[in-house]
């Protein structure tokens, strides 16, 4: 259960990674470009210690069709729609977040939705704010260095997509439309 995955990741980097700033979701078919997300984490850490930065969600709705693959029965989930969250195909958070995040899991109810309980039910009962950035889709992008140059993620990309994309980001004379 990637939930309870999740859970594990928060609890080991709030005890293991006391030195780093920042941890990292994602999706084992998400490309991100290092560089533009350590920019855009700098960038907000300036004003705030904890937070969550990626693809904002608000008003989704608890799916009530059965056939869905994302089914929710009500007696799992009672309210009319979920907190805000951000889309769990890649998010990036302060470790002061992580370390807020896993503090609540043992009064949060767990909750199948992987980034709906951490980035919105978790946060929204530890107070920590969550950011839109338009860099972040969990949409596919065109698997090129260009596509990836001013984003920070994109989602169906295969690992030797990613090789490529990571070797054309690296050339100094990338030339883009």
């Amino acid at each position: 259960n990637l939930t309870l995955k999740s859970i594990s990741v928060l609890k080991w980097m709030s005890s293991f990674c006391g030195n780093a700033k920042y941890g990292l979701k994602a999706d084992d078919d998400v490309f991100v470009n290092i560089p533009n997300l350590i920019s855009a984490m700098s960038s907000k850490r300036q004003t705030m210690e904890k937070f969550i930065i990626g693809s904002k969600q608000i008003g989704a709705k608890p799916i009530q069709d059965k056939n869905s693959k994302w089914y929710t029965p009500k007696e799992d989930f009672g309210e009319r729609e979920y907190p805000p969250y951000v889309s769990g195909t890649a998010y990036a958070f302060t470790i002061p977040a992580a370390k807020a995040l896993y503090r609540v899991t043992g009064r949060v109810k767990a909750f199948w939705l992987e980034d709906i309980y951490i980035t919105g039910l978790c946060a929204r009962a530890a107070g920590i704010p969550r950011y839109d950035h338009a860099g972040f889709t969990f949409q596919r992008r065109k698997p090129t260095g260009c596509a990836f140059r001013r984003h920070i993620s994109g989602h169906y990309v295969t690992g030797e997509q990613m090789v490529k994309i990571y070797n054309e980001l690296l050339q100094s004379d990338l030339k883009c439309d």
